[in-house]
């Protein structure tokens, strides 16, 4: 008789209290794993979106200054958001080209864009090839020239030669925000215009070019 209660006891299984108990233990535990999960992907992916705007910000200011420092011919700013780099190369097909670099944000993505020219027999400028994106991930682009006195260049007419230019561009990825600013020297001779006239004379009286 002794022995049938024995055994009894050892085949007793879990009550429902202790079972509900259970449940709860582990429910609890596996929230507080997914919310540390959930927030170090968070926390992941905000530290990769920081690093994507960085990223983008310096090779978009690389491609920017590279573009500046080989112009040789003239530069100008239409806008506060556009700037068009007039280049000579001699014995070219197209001796005169212009390369225009301009923000758009019309559409559903914010972009930079850049779209190249040359100077047809008629003095005209013929898009060369379609627009191309030079910068992604911009809310903003702002870019000025500036003279030897640091004063803001606005008259394309006086065709000054400026001594920089300064860019603002403003980027954001999924709420991450990333502001910068540069400015690069301008090297070569070249003049602060869009007159056409202008450049040429410029280029003929440089005989560096």
């Amino acid at each position: 008789m002794n022995n049938c209660k024995k055994v009894s006891q050892l085949n007793k299984g879990f009550t429902l209290v202790e079972l509900i108990v259970s449940i709860a233990i582990f429910a609890i535990v596996g929230v507080a794993i997914a919310a540390f999960f959930s927030m170090s992907m968070r926390q992941y992916k905000s530290n990769t979106n920081e690093v994507n705007v960085q990223t983008e910000s310096q090779m978009t200011w690389k491609r920017l200054e590279s573009n500046i420092l080989i112009t040789n011919a003239g530069i100008w700013t239409p806008n506060d958001s556009q700037i068009d780099l007039y280049r000579y190369s001699k014995g070219a097909a197209h001796e005169y080209t212009m390369t225009s670099i301009y923000y758009d944000n019309s559409g559903s993505s914010h972009n930079i864009y850049y779209q190249d020219y040359y100077l047809d027999d008629n003095n005209e400028w013929v898009m060369d090839g379609k627009s191309q994106v030079f910068a992604s991930l911009v809310t903003s682009f702002k870019i000025e020239l500036f003279d030897a006195e640091g004063k803001k260049i606005t008259d394309s007419s006086l065709a000054k030669k400026p001594a920089k230019a300064k860019a603002t561009i403003d980027y954001e990825a999924n709420e991450r925000k990333y502001d910068a600013e540069n400015t690069v020297a301008i090297r070569n001779s070249v003049i602060a215009t869009d007159n056409i006239r202008a450049i040429v004379e410029n280029v003929k009286a440089n005989e560096n070019i």
